[in-house]
C-alpha cells in the first residue's frame, strides 16, 4: 500500500489559503458596512462575467439582468457606437455580439465594460 505525502509547500499553501478565508470571514462578519462592500463588489463582478460569457453565446445578454446585478445599465452610447459599427445588434432585451463582433470581443466587452 503507497501513502502519498504532500510536500510541505502544498500543505503551507493550503493553511495559507485557509488562514486568508477565516481572517476575510473574521473582518467582514465584524464590519458590517465591509460586508456589504463585499456583496456589492461580488454582484457586480459577476455581472461583468455574464457579459464576458453571455456575448459568447448565441443568447448574448439580458440588459434587465446585467442592471439587476450590476445595479447599474449598459451606457447607450456606448451600445449606439458598437452597433453603428455593426459588432452589437439588440433583439429586444437582450445584446448579442455579430459575427464580426465576435472576431474582436475582447475589444467588444472593453468597451461595454468600461
Amino acid at each position: 500500500m503507497f501513502h502519498f505525502v504532500q510536500p510541505q509547500a502544498v500543505r503551507d499553501a493550503q493553511d495559507a489559503s485557509s488562514n486568508q478565508q477565516i481572517f476575510v470571514t473574521h473582518h467582514i462578519q465584524s464590519q458590517p458596512q465591509l460586508a456589504l462592500r463585499f456583496a456589492k463588489y461580488h454582484q457586480v463582478q459577476q455581472a461583468a462575467e455574464m457579459v464576458m460569457m453571455g456575448l459568447r453565446l448565441d443568447e448574448g445578454v439580458n440588459c434587465k439582468r446585467f442592471e439587476t446585478l450590476s445595479g447599474s445599465s449598459f451606457s447607450e452610447n456606448k451600445l449606439t457606437f458598437l452597433k453603428s459599427m455593426q459588432l452589437i445588434e439588440q433583439k429586444e432585451e437582450n445584446i448579442i455580439a455579430t459575427f464580426s463582433g465576435r472576431k474582436v470581443l475582447n475589444s467588444v466587452l472593453a468597451e461595454i465594460l468600461n
